[in-house]
């Protein structure tokens, strides 16, 4: 029997390697273990208890998946779901467990790992308050300006979380004149803006408000040409090359007697007295008694050379 086993070893050893083998390919193709991992698995939140609102959370994570399946396009990234419960979270900044779950029928058969197993969210108060509505106006009416500004209502509910409520300090509205006839109401979105005009998404209640700007006539008026008045003259050897008026037409107001036959204005006179070089001068304008204008300064601008 001794001399039976110890005969032919080598043999022997070799059929015993090449058993232990064989019943490991056996084993992985039987029970085959697929990983894989995916990216980007977007992350869901249940809602945090009354008043409360996630402010700042992650939307997606990684995902390793480890499978007894036989290959890897087996997993479905559209059945692994994550998800995180907020539903005892308390305001501040914490960590919440990231959970995992597959809706596919291979379910028992697929260990899910999140990373990173858990996310950090900021839970805030959701508050409310009320805030007064200021409105503007662009455009213009032809022969009216814009009176009085009617807001209904006159104040808005503003909610939204705590920190971000807290920069809330103006609802806005602006109406254009050139779309809206006058003296009629009109609907307008409400804007809510920081101290530095930077809007702010906030839930506002109502969105629209009714806005009325009360039109008030304009007096006559017409355009005119704004004629420059000189005092002095340029140093010796120099001219004045060229003048030009910025504007070099006005706007102006008045009673209709007194605008007929106005067709021009001077400036004030404008001293050019010993100028050797090109050079520009604001200068008020010399207005008839009764006439005004919303312009009430003009620039000169004067081009000089040398006279030869």
């Amino acid at each position: 029997m001794k001399r039976l086993l110890s005969a032919n070893v080598p043999e022997k050893l070799a059929a015993l390697a090449i058993a232990v083998l064989l019943w490991q390919i056996v084993l992985h193709i039987e029970q085959p273990v697929t990983s894989r991992t995916f990216e980007n698995i977007p992350v869901s939140y249940t809602s945090p208890g009354p008043n409360l609102v996630a402010t700042e959370r992650i939307s997606s994570i990684r995902v390793d998946a480890n499978a007894l399946l036989t290959g890897g396009d087996s997993i479905d990234r559209d059945e692994i779901i994550a998800s995180v419960d907020l539903s005892k979270a308390k305001p501040g900044r914490g960590q919440y467990p990231v959970m995992m779950s597959y809706t596919g029928s291979l379910s028992t058969q697929i260990e899910l790992t999140p990373r990173p197993r858990t996310v950090e969210v900021v839970i805030e108060n959701w508050v409310t308050r009320e805030l007064q509505v200021n409105a503007t106006t662009t455009g213009a009416w032809d022969l009216y300006r814009p009176g009085p500004i009617t807001v209904t209502p006159a104040e808005v509910r503003i909610s939204g979380p705590e920190s971000k409520l807290s920069l809330a300090k103006d609802a806005r509205v602006e109406v254009n004149l050139s779309s809206v006839e006058p003296g009629a109401s009109s609907q307008a979105p409400v804007q809510i803006l920081t101290e530095t005009g930077k809007p702010l998404e906030l839930t506002t209640d109502p969105t629209t408000v009714t806005v009325r700007v009360k039109p008030v006539a304009l007096p006559p008026s017409k355009n005119v040409i704004v004629q420059p008045m000189f005092n002095g003259t340029p140093a010796f050897g120099y001219r004045i090359a060229s003048i030009e008026v910025v504007p070099n037409q006005i706007r102006v107001m008045g009673p209709a007697d007194s605008l007929e036959t106005l067709s021009s204005v001077n400036t004030a006179a404008v001293d050019v007295s010993g100028i050797t070089q090109d050079t520009t001068i604001p200068v008020g304008l010399a207005l008839p008694a009764g006439v005004r204008s919303d312009t009430t300064r003009v620039e000169v601008r004067i081009r000089v050379e040398r006279s030869d």
